[in-house]
């Protein structure tokens, strides 16, 4: 037996193999063991039970490692690209070595190995350079380190895109439609540009549009085609030139421009001058004018393409002309337009201006037209429709109208009327508010016919205007005197019958009568009007219904009318006689007081007349049976007394028998009065009556008993008693029967317990309202026995209470079990919807399997069964039920609480010990399979939820699965996939976004409230900042990332923040740092250095060279000054900054060519970017003081010659130099 024991006490047993003299182990597994020092120690016992031991050693080293990181030092910002600030020919590979590298350990870069020396080992680093990738290249490298015991690390791995240029080919295009060259107003509001050759890892495209002085800025958006293009809106902009510059950014930071430009006019009439002008005052008022209009065009700027006019008269008649341009601005008609099919009136002059670029003007001017006296050729006199002709009531007082009379010019307004004799009626119209009008005139004088109206209207300018009209003088109606109704009836007597058409005619009718009106009227004032036709010149009266009129004298009345409005009227008398009962009483009546008539009154009849007029001629009575049989009646007329002897009917049918008798008097005249009565002589009558009973009381089973229904039929409507009787044997029960409108029912009655099983006779009599009686009998039979309940089984769910998928079938099978006295025929019914007629071979076996209809999943499958016999009674219901489930539920998926990823449901974590949850049908069983675990769990009994906790996992992918069962049997599953990844991110940096770190770069020092913060990541993760305890998202690209700008931070004091990067397992990395906020400006002074003179340059000190003996600026800063900058004499002269001590320095400037005084300025930036200027002044003077003593008399002369030029012009050290001299009194 061997023992293997690691440094902490674990032990493992090796048993061994005797091969020969040796005892071998076979390779076993140490795993389990601590690396360290690891004893092994061999125990040898021999048959005689003697022992030895012993030991030795090794070193056990299984533990992994890998570099801390790799890095490509040339990507700088870690986004994966070479772009061109960082290409080099070759990369260098930065590889942070793990605390337990050792020296000899082998490092492995792209399949390459090396041995780590112990200088490696003390930096910390090994670093090797390999060729940079070639343009659009991608240079991989994977790096893992073995250690002496042959441990191999995981890979590390960095990558790097070579990407120098964001315009490879140098085909980057701008593109302007040819139609924007020259952009118009309407234009400017949409201008569409394209950018093309833009490289395919180009990620933004930026435009400005400039007019010199202004710009619009947009983004260009890519198209499906590669190309990009903007839609901009330059209309804030000035008319002129545009410039268009196209920034394109790759994804690795490379930038490229493309440069285009256009013309941008938006206004057609740049000085607002354009202007039409026609004629002097506006107005034509003669057709040569209106043939030759004069007009023209002021105003119109150079870039003027075309001008439309368009003329439009009150009617909407239009034309549209252009003018020709001669020279820059002059655009002249030629020829002249025309106006002459234009409509006077005034005239709408519309003029549309184009420029070049489409930009358009319009002007509208109007001018009117006068050269008729109709103006709108509306002129009309019109006779009112009254007199287009004139009777006689009308002829002293005509009128016509006026119409369409211009009243802005008209001078008057004549009208004259013409008879065919040539006599005339003439008179003048008068203007009244503003319409000329016509007084009514008298025409007796005209005669007879048609007569001519003529009106004449003349204006201001004698033009003249016509418009004329006709009527027709018609005073007389009846031209020859005769007219007259010549004939009514023959007679003058209208009996019932004619009254109906009564025919008249009229002599004397004139061919010009146009209306012609007949009246009937009673002499209580009741009037009927004849209808009256003319074909031609023929008038037809139509026979004349005048039957509604009451009896006696009838006034006819005749009048007409011609077509000139004379009228007349003629009247005439007749007489009317229409009815054989004038006092309406005539009638015939029944001698018997109930209407009916029996057998014994059917040999005596007695029937009455009554209100007979004594103008009665003749009197027939007629007696008519249901059958159509006729009996006629002997009438007897004595003294104008009329009487009907006693008679005996002849035979009529049994029913109602009609009465009438028909009066005609001496006229004609007739009316007829009917009556009616019932004969009766039977006491069943029509369908033989008998007792009914239906088939469902044939047999009446054990529901029927309490309640047996009995029906009669053929009863007769003069019954008046029923009774019934039920019998069995010598047993007797009484039913009861009634009438309900007119119709007799038997009583529903109970015979439970009354008779037994068997038959039973039903007795049913009857009596009617004449004594008369019968009866009839039928028979029922009793059968109230019920069959056994029987046993069912529903065989589906075989033993348990469910019927699962695998036992579910459309249809569910049902065992019936039944006694023996269900005989064939009996019905077996399940659930009330399926029956099955027992045969005579189930009786055998007393058993019987029916299928039903499967319920749906989830609901419960029923079979209730009971046995109906032949008669109807039915057995005890008898149930089985199960449950129908054919489907499990299963969702599963890593707990939300544990998916660390991004997205939900992505099976990222970095939990090694994950939770799985879902749902599934409540008390399923789960089964959770993963890296060769089986893990049970029961799912909630009322959620049905489920979770389960995995133990410890490595960093790797694992498939898993999930099994759910449910307690019906049925089974489904399903499967996923879930990353494991504990490692945080590697790559975290922050600092100050380039657009906000103002001053020194990469100091977090800034002079913006509103900072900006940028940084590299690992790709792929998140990031969020905290800062002044607020949280800020940071967007993401590849590898780097930026937030802000931030809400106004608080400024001149520090600001803690906090980077958080997560990655898409949910692992954090934190970075904490800090930025300052510095917006005070710099304080400067200066001062100037100056020679022996005094504080200018002088003559004693001439230099031209800096850190010669020169002048010096100097002055005193902020201990933050970055530079100060001193501007002297239009040159910038960059300072010494002693920011210790606070001061700054120049050592020398150029000199000035001549003497005076000169401005400079000193600019100071702190290291913040505050800017401080600060403006001084130094004066030049290279003049030497010349001091002259005016006691010497010797010199008078010259001295006063240099007093009155007030100068000396002298040279000084080779400066040539002029120097004012100023007298001085001693």
């Amino acid at each position: 037996m061997v023992f293997v024991d690691d440094n902490l006490g674990e032990t493992q047993a090796v048993n061994l193999t005797k091969n020969g003299s040796n005892w071998e182990a076979n390779p076993f597994d140490i795993s389990s063991l601590s690396d360290g020092t690891v004893t092994v120690k061999a125990l040898v016992t021999d048959n005689a039970g003697n022992t030895k031991e012993v030991t030795n050693t090794l070193e056990l080293d299984k533990t992994v490692f890998a570099p801390d990181s790799v890095s490509i030092v040339e990507d700088t910002n870690g986004d994966g690209f070479l772009k061109g600030s960082e290409y080099k020919d070759k990369v260098q590979i930065s590889v942070d070595l793990p605390s337990d590298a050792v020296a000899n350990d082998i490092i492995t870069i792209n399949g390459e190995d090396t041995t780590l020396t112990q200088a490696h080992i003390d930096s910390g680093e090994f670093i090797k350079q390999l060729d940079s990738p070639a343009e659009g290249e991608t240079l991989n490298v994977s790096v893992t380190i073995t250690d002496q015991f042959g441990n191999v690390s995981t890979v590390a791995k960095d990558s790097v895109k070579r990407d120098t240029m964001a315009d490879a080919d140098g085909n980057l295009t701008l593109n302007i439609p040819n139609y924007l060259n020259l952009t118009s107003e309407q234009e400017s509001t949409s201008v569409d540009i394209t950018l093309t050759g833009v490289d395919a890892d180009v990620t933004t495209v930026t435009a400005v549009f400039s007019d010199g002085k202004d710009s619009v800025e947009g983004t260009l958006t890519k198209g499906t085609d590669g190309t990009w293009f903007i839609n901009a809106d330059l209309s804030d902009l000035d008319d002129g030139n545009i410039e268009i510059t196209a920034t394109v950014t790759d994804e690795a930071g490379n930038t490229a421009q493309a440069t285009e430009s256009l013309v941008l006019d938006t206004v057609a009439d740049e000085g607002v001058a354009f202007d039409v002008v026609i004629g002097s005052d506006y107005l034509i008022t003669n057709d040569e004018q209106k043939s030759s209009i004069d007009i023209s065009f002021v105003g119109a700027d150079k870039d003027v393409d075309t001008i439309s006019v368009t003329f439009t008269d009150k009617n909407n008649k239009e034309i549209t002309l252009s003018p020709t341009k001669q020279g820059e601005t002059s655009w002249v008609f030629d020829p002249a337009p025309n106006l002459t099919e234009f409509s006077d009136g005034p005239i709408t002059i519309s003029t549309l201006l184009t420029d070049l670029a489409g930009n358009t003007k319009e002007v509208t001017k109007s001018l009117t037209l006068d050269t008729t006296a109709d103006e709108n050729d509306d002129l009309s006199v019109v006779v009112d429709a009254q007199f287009d002709v004139t009777n006689l009531s009308e002829v002293n007082d005509v009128t016509v109208t006026l119409s369409g009379v211009d009243t802005h010019d008209t001078k008057s307004v004549v009208v004259t009327f013409e008879d065919n004799d040539g006599t005339t009626v003439t008179t003048a119209a008068a203007l009244e508010n503003g319409e000329w009008v016509i007084d009514a005139q008298s025409l007796s004088s005209l005669a007879q016919g048609p007569v001519s109206v003529t009106t004449v209207v003349t204006d201001n300018a004698n033009n003249t205007a016509t418009a004329s009209d006709t009527l027709e003088i018609d005073t007389v109606i009846d031209e020859n005197n005769d007219f007259d109704i010549a004939a009514i009836l023959g007679d003058r007597l209208a009996n019932l019958v004619e009254s109906g058409h009564v025919e008249l005619t009229v002599d004397g009718l004139d061919d010009d009568i146009t209306v012609f009106d007949i009246t009937f009227t009673d002499t209580d004032g009741n009037t009927v009007n004849a209808e009256v036709n003319k074909s031609g010149s023929t008038w037809t009266i139509e026979p004349t219904d005048i039957s509604e009129l009451k009896d006696g004298q009838i006034t006819i009345k005749a009048a007409i009318q011609d077509d000139a409005g004379n009228s007349t009227e003629i009247e005439r008398e007749m007489t009317l006689d229409k009815t054989a009962d004038a006092d309406n009483n005539f009638a015939v009546e029944m001698s018997s007081t109930d209407g009916t008539v029996n057998a014994e009154e059917e040999s005596n009849v007695k029937i009455n007349l009554v209100g007979i007029d004594k103008d009665a001629d003749t009197v027939v009575v007629q007696l008519t049976d249901k059958n159509g049989k006729v009996q006629d009646v002997t009438v007897s007329e004595n003294n104008g007394v009329w009487s009907i002897p006693e008679f005996a009917l002849n035979n009529l049918a049994d029913g109602n028998v009609d009465v009438k008798a028909t009066v005609t008097d001496a006229a004609g005249n007739t009316k007829t009065v009917t009556t009616q009565f019932d004969l009766d002589t039977h006491v069943d009558t029509g369908e033989a009556f008998a007792v009914v009973i239906s088939d469902e009381f044939e047999t009446v089973n054990m529901y029927e008993v309490g309640d047996v229904q009995i029906g009669v039929a053929g009863v007769d409507d003069d019954i008046t008693e029923m009774t019934v009787n039920y019998v069995q044997g010598g047993k007797r029960v009484e039913g009861e029967a009634y009438q309900t409108d007119g119709n007799w029912f038997i009583r529903n009655v109970d015979l439970t317990d009354e008779f037994n099983d068997g038959p039973v006779e039903v007795v049913v009599a009857i009596s009617d309202d004449a004594g008369n009686s019968t009866e009839q009998r039928a028979e029922l039979s009793l059968d109230t026995t019920p069959p056994a309940a029987p046993r069912v089984k529903i065989l589906d769910r075989g033993d348990d209470e469910y019927i699962n998928a695998n036992e579910y079938d459309s249809k569910a099978q049902v065992e019936v079990t039944f006694g023996s006295d269900v005989v064939a025929g009996d019905i077996i019914s399940i659930n009330s919807n399926v029956e099955y007629k027992v045969k005579a071979s189930d009786l055998v076996s007393k058993k019987v399997v029916i299928d039903i209809d499967s319920v749906e999943n989830g609901q419960e499958q029923v079979a209730s069964v009971i046995i109906k016999d032949a008669a109807g009674n039915r057995s005890d219901a008898t149930k089985d039920k199960a449950m129908v489930d054919t489907t499990i539920a299963l969702d599963g998926r890593l707990d939300e609480d544990f998916d660390g990823g991004f997205e939900s449901d992505d099976g990222l974590t970095n939990i090694p010990t994950p939770t799985f949850s879902g749902v599934s049908d409540p008390g399923a069983s789960i089964m959770l399979t993963i890296d060769g675990q089986d893990i049970p769990v029961t799912a909630n009994e009322t959620t049905g939820a489920w979770s389960v906790t995995v133990p410890n996992l490595e960093d790797d992918t694992y498939e898993y699965s999930v099994v759910a069962t449910d307690a019906a049997g049925n089974s489904t599953s399903l499967t996923g996939q879930v990353e494991i990844e504990t490692t945080a991110p590697t790559t975290l940096t922050a600092s100050l976004h380039d657009d906000i770190d103002t001053g020194v770069k990469d100091d977090q020092l800034t002079n913006s409230v509103n900072p900006k913060l940028s940084g590299s990541v690992e790709a792929g993760c998140r990031v969020k900042v905290e800062i002044d305890g607020q949280t800020y998202d940071a967007t993401v690209t590849g590898s780097t990332w930026e937030v802000g700008p931030f809400n106004a931070l608080a400024a001149n004091q520090s600001h803690d923040y906090k980077v958080i990067a997560t990655d898409i397992y949910g692992n954090v990395k934190e970075l904490n740092q800090s930025l300052s906020i510095d917006t005070v400006a710099p304080t400067v002074t200066s001062d100037i250095t100056p020679g022996a003179q005094g504080s200018g340059i002088n003559i004693d000190e001439p230099t031209n060279t800096i850190n010669s003996k020169g002048p010096a600026f100097n002055g005193t800063v902020d201990n933050d000054i970055n530079t100060v900058t001193v501007t002297f004499n239009g040159k910038d002269y960059p300072a010494a900054v002693d920011s210790a001590e606070g001061t700054w320095s120049i050592n020398a400037v150029d000199l000035v060519s001549t003497d005076g005084t000169y401005n400079y300025s000193v600019k100071a930036v702190d290291k913040a970017g505050n800017s401080t200027v600060e403006n001084f002044k130094v004066i030049v003077d290279t003049q030497a003081a010349v001091t002259l003593n005016l006691a010497d008399a010797s010199d008078t002369a010259g001295w006063m010659m240099i007093l009155s030029q007030r100068t000396i012009s002298q040279n000084w050290h080779g400066l040539s130099s002029t120097v004012r001299v100023t007298r001085v009194q001693q």
